[in-house]
């Protein structure tokens, strides 16, 4: 721009987005970078529940099965792939959404462990043991159900 002055008129879809940044997303710090909220810092949910079982059964003097059953769900909000760098993106504080600008995903990790043994004793020297584990883990990211589309009319 000539003079280092803009002449042209700000338009109405970049007026409308400024008034959306100043509104709901604040700047969390006093400099001029990264100094916006992000999902890194504003967790909305994160939880670890966890369940397990174990059995354990002593056959005879000379025998003993153990089995085992453990199930881990992690369900959590964040952006992109879910990765911590990609939850530096834009979020707004204190909202499960993220906000108009944001793009939340729900992430369901879920994992579950099988455990099975028995073991035979033949002498003091001599034990054999035969054992078999099944681990399987699944994640199924979908668009947070809270998410909304957003769009402006040009």
């Amino acid at each position: 721009y000539p003079g280092n002055v803009i002449t042209d008129p700000i338009s109405p879809i970049a007026k409308n987005i400024a008034s959306i940044y100043s509104q709901d997303y604040a700047p969390t710090t006093a400099g001029v970078t990264n100094n916006f909220p992000s999902l890194a810092t504003n967790g909305p949910q994160y939880r670890q529940p966890e369940l397990s079982f174990k059995y354990d059964w002593e056959v005879g003097p000379n025998d003993h099965v153990a089995v085992s059953y453990i199930y881990s769900i992690h369900p959590r909000t964040c952006t992109e792939q879910c990765s911590g760098a990609a939850n530096g993106a834009l979020w707004q504080p204190g909202t499960k959404t993220g906000g108009p600008l944001a793009f939340a995903i729900q992430s369901s990790s879920i994992g579950n462990s099988y455990r099975g043994s028995e073991t035979h004793t033949f002498s003091p020297n001599l034990v054999n043991v035969i054992a078999y584990t099944f681990n399987s883990f699944n994640n199924n990211p979908s668009l947070s159900p809270d998410f909304r589309k957003f769009s402006f009319p040009l």
